[in-house]
């Protein structure tokens, strides 16, 4: 991706305006991304249970005709 303009980003929790050019190194194993199960665009497959217990649940709700719950993480 390229870019003329700042590049708004968040830090360690932190707001700050990046100047292109831009370059990143990434240490192998390092890098850990959280995007929240709720977030629009995140992957389907983040509200299948992760455990059978959860499945069980998941499928209780469906049966009672309630939307199944999704744990934060």
């Amino acid at each position: 991706m390229e870019s003329e303009h700042a590049v708004p980003a968040g830090i360690d929790g932190e707001a700050v305006t990046l100047d292109p050019p831009l370059r990143f190194r990434i240490k192998p194993g390092v890098l850990r991304v959280r995007v929240s199960r709720k977030h629009p665009g995140a992957s389907p497959s983040a509200a299948i249970p992760e455990t059978a217990m959860g499945g069980i649940r998941a499928l209780v709700d469906i049966a009672a005709g309630r939307t199944p719950q999704t744990k934060e993480t």
